[in-house]
């Protein structure tokens, strides 16, 4: 066969493929048999008599992701239903029929679960539910987060069977007890906020996800650049969906309904057989985006090639080199270690497993799903890690402990002072001086303190320093030596700094406060404005809740919460551009101007209100939203101003190192 003849056939082979493979699409999958009924949990050893009946009731049905299953009219229907779902997921949701609707007729990412209103369940595999469901709360949406498989069976004609066998029954009602308990849960403070979030955000279908532990993180950018040393490209960004103190940084999420594979028609993108996570074949990508605009989390990089990029994957593959090329993350295919993870000098990168983030994988244990605590303080405090920062802390604040007392004990009690070094000290006057002895034993170890601090700005930043140490012990290091140093320094200056040494003491004393300050602030605010909205949510409902019981004041309170939303739109506004002397304006104000309102409030709206009881719990619940809106838009703008603290950091840094050589220079000279 002739080389045009072998090239021809090859191609014809791809066609047919590619048709093959386009025809497979249009073919709906064949809905489960009814005797899938047998390998649910809840009909584990149920009679065979019962099994039997039901299935000659029950029909199958497949659900194509993003299908609109049940509306707010299903419980109206004369033969209501039982749905057992196989396999795939289910959601419920608050009504919002027609964005469901709109969303379920677009051609790529569709999207329903993101469309709905708050999501109030998730059901899987094993888990059943009834017509009734949808009229819940004024009316809630079924809907398909995956492809599902659902078998459906009629109520009445299955609760008659399902009666007559108590062993049965108990398990179906255990079953629906648990989901009951996890939704009264759900309603719980911030519980349901962080449900929502999960859903809406595709986790409920993601098998891995990379978060960033805010309480840790130092926004050094350690991890994206580790990323694109390693692979030529970045596959990961920091900065995706935040709740609370957990950001989970976009990268490939390894879903277990992948939408990445639907329309690939090259197959650049495939499951890996073995591992099972979804891996891009680069010999095969054409750059045609296909895959990352179906991806729900936008987790799929597509990137010009450049010129001097290597190509030869596509030559040995005998094709030629796309413009653009897609990649994601792969979770370090091929090497010992993530290099996202190993490369973040405070552990703030973890790989994680969103069901257990989240505690939503015990079924035994529904209750405590989504708990707010991980959100609100951070994991690390959770989990108690980072064993060894918390050993160089303590450390650091012993020999702190202890430099301290001998000082104190030489100069006004030397009967009690333990370190052996330079007993001449005692004959001087007062015992201690900074020029000899101990005080200057203490000036020389906390300038090399000082200077071992540096390591850690060596090891991040050249690549020739990696054989010292992984940057999370030096990081650890930086943070024990930056206390250790500062108070070896302040005491080996006896506290008298009155010369001109003393500058570098005072840009010492900016360097540490901007470091652990600026850092110990920025990280915990985002904790705080999580549990400020939770907050704010849980006084709106107070509010809400005291309009109803008292409807014939209704119009009065609707009336102040009109005026209430038009001052926090005027505020907002006002804060979203301000600098640091409007804030600390803001700040010297407010309580002035939340005295003002609450008494303009006392005589205008609400002194129509006739019932004092009424009146006080009004001016009560909107004084303390008036105050948690405060604290939202104080830790709002901080949040903004404190994201500069590195800047001060380096700075107070390079001065406080520059006046410091000079002084030991001159002590050395002279």
């Amino acid at each position: 066969m002739s080389a045009a003849a072998a090239a021809a056939d090859k191609a014809a082979q791809k066609l047919a493929e590619k048709k093959a493979k386009l025809a497979a699409k249009s073919i709906k999958a064949p809905p489960p048999p009814v005797t899938a009924l047998r390998k649910l949990a809840v009909f584990a050893d149920a009679p065979e008599a019962l099994l039997k009946a039901l299935e000659d009731l029950a029909s199958g049905e497949v659900l194509e992701r993003d299908v609109l299953y049940l509306g707010t009219d299903a419980a109206s229907r004369p033969e209501p239903m039982l749905h057992f779902v196989v396999a795939g997921q289910v959601g419920v949701g608050e009504g919002n029929r027609d964005n469901a609707i709109a969303a379920s007729k677009k051609k790529a990412k569709a999207e329903v679960f993101k469309e709905v209103g708050r999501t109030l369940a998730v059901f899987g595999a094993g888990d059943f539910f009834a017509d009734d469901i949808t009229a819940v709360a004024g009316g809630l949406l079924v809907y398909a987060i995956t492809e599902a498989q659902v078998i459906k069976v009629p109520a009445r004609a299955a609760g008659a069977h399902i009666n007559k066998h108590a062993k049965v029954a108990e398990k179906m009602r255990g079953q629906a007890e648990r989901w009951a308990a996890r939704l009264a849960a759900l309603k719980t403070t911030g519980r349901e906020e962080i449900f929502d979030f999960y859903v809406k955000n595709g986790f409920s279908f993601s098998t891995r996800t990379k978060i960033r532990q805010l309480e840790l993180c130092i926004d050094c950018d350690k991890c994206v650049q580790a990323c694109e040393d390693r692979h030529g490209f970045s596959r990961l960004e920091r900065f995706g969906p935040q709740v609370g103190l957990i950001n989970f940084s976009v990268s490939c999420r390894q879903c277990y309904d992948p939408r990445c594979l639907i329309d690939c028609n090259f197959n650049a993108i495939n499951r890996d057989p073995i591992s099972k996570e979804i891996r891009i074949a680069m010999e095969n990508c054409t750059g045609c985006n296909v895959c990352a605009r179906n991806c729900p989390n936008d987790s799929i990089f597509i990137y010009d090639i450049p010129p001097d990029m290597d190509t030869s994957i596509w030559d040995k593959a005998g094709k030629k080199a796309p413009k653009k090329f897609a990649t994601k993350c792969d979770r370090c295919a091929g090497y010992g270690d993530m290099a996202c993870i190993t490369a973040c000098p405070t552990g703030s990168m973890i790989d994680a497993v969103p069901e257990v983030l989240f505690g939503l994988g015990n079924q035994n244990n529904l209750v405590d799903s989504c708990a707010v605590e991980p959100f609100e303080q951070g994991l690390s405090n959770q989990e108690g890690g980072r064993t060894f920062a918390k050993f160089a802390y303590w450390m650091a604040a012993i020999i702190t402990l202890m430099c301290t007392w001998e000082w104190v004990t030489r100069r006004w009690l030397p009967e009690l002072h333990f370190m052996p070094f330079y007993p001449e000290d005692n004959q001087m006057d007062g015992g201690f001086t900074s020029g000899k002895g101990l005080g200057q034993a203490f000036g020389v170890a906390g300038f090399f303190c000082m200077l071992g601090t540096l390591i850690y700005s060596l090891r991040n930043r050249v690549k020739f320093f990696s054989w010292i140490g992984s940057k999370y012990v030096w990081f650890s290091f930086h943070n024990a030596l930056g206390v250790l140093g500062p108070a070896l320094i302040y005491l080996h200056g006896n506290l008298n700094f009155s010369k001109w040494p003393s500058i570098a003491v005072y840009f010492m004393t900016l360097t540490v406060l901007s470091g652990f300050l600026g850092q110990y602030l920025a990280n915990q605010i985002p904790g705080k404005e999580f549990a400020i909205d939770r907050e704010l949510k849980d006084l709106n409902k107070s509010i809400t809740t005291l309009s109803q019981q008292w409807n014939q004041h209704t119009r009065s309170i609707n009336v102040l919460e009109m005026m209430l939303k038009e001052e926090a739109i005027r505020n907002e506004g006002k804060l979203d551009n301000m600098g640091s002397a409007a804030f600390l304006w803001f700040l010297l104000t407010s309580d002035l101007r939340i005295f003002w309102r609450m008494t303009k409030l006392r005589g205008g709206g609400l002194s129509k209100l006739k019932n004092k009881t009424l009146r006080k719990q009004t001016l009560e619940l909107l004084k303390n939203r008036l105050v948690l809106e405060r604290r939202q838009r104080f830790y709002g703008t901080a949040n903004r101003l404190l994201n500069k603290w590195k800047r001060f950091h380096i700075g107070f840094s390079m001065v406080l190192f520059f006046i410091a050589f000079v002084h030991v220079g001159v002590s050395l000279y002279y």
